[in-house]
């Protein structure tokens, strides 16, 4: 089963960052791990991927200029989610704020609905 989209996993955590480049592996997508942020904003800027899955406190590896190339693409996933957090990601275009609470069930629902650009029916915020 190959799905369509490229996925672009950054997380500062290598654990988590395993954890959904292989789920998401398992079932059919292209994916992806980010390693460092010279390198990460390059691919981002190449404009490959439909989809970019980053944790939140690394939001930051995108720079003014990145963030025009993943205007919404972006899943931010965070181990501590907060209101303020939030609202920063999504006025910089991201899909979906999920907290790190999530299963392997979760992930693919948030992956498939922000790749059809679609709200995800239940988040995870606070």
């Amino acid at each position: 089963m190959n799905k369509q989209g490229r996925i672009l996993v950054i997380d500062r955590e290598p654990q988590w960052q395993r954890f959904i480049v292989d789920a998401l592996r398992q079932h059919g997508y292209q994916v992806h791990a980010g390693s460092d942020a010279q390198t990460t904003v390059r691919e981002i800027r190449a404009d490959n991927f439909d989809l970019i899955i980053v944790d939140a406190s690394l939001l930051a590896w995108l720079d003014a200029p990145a963030i025009t190339h993943v205007r919404h693409r972006l899943l931010v996933v965070t181990a501590a989610p907060s209101v303020s957090e939030a609202l920063w990601a999504f006025r910089r275009g991201a899909l979906d704020y999920v907290g790190k609470v999530f299963d392997a069930p979760a992930l693919l629902m948030s992956v498939a609905a922000a790749l059809k650009n679609q709200p995800v029916p239940q988040r995870f915020l606070l």
